[in-house]
């Protein structure tokens, strides 16, 4: 089965030191969201979880043999 990849955007306060965007490969977008809460950093999985503190948009579609889970972060600051 092909991925999804999703890419995921805080939109609330990001702190020094903290995770703005994530790119997740996943099947779909609530799962996306899961992965993202549990690999998250400093900040609270909720904030990856809730659609009140991110967004969660389909930028593509992954390559064969990826597999679910967080492919790219960016953190403030570094």
């Amino acid at each position: 089965m092909t991925l999804k990849l999703w890419l995921l955007t805080r939109t609330d306060d990001v702190d020094y030191d903290e995770v703005a965007v994530m790119v997740v490969a996943a099947v779909e977008l609530w799962p996306a969201r899961g992965i993202a809460a549990a690999s998250h950093g400093r900040e609270s999985g909720a904030v990856w979880a809730s659609p009140n503190h991110s967004t969660c948009d389909l930028i593509g579609t992954a390559a064969e043999g990826i597999t679910p889970r967080v492919l790219l972060v960016d953190v403030k600051g570094a």
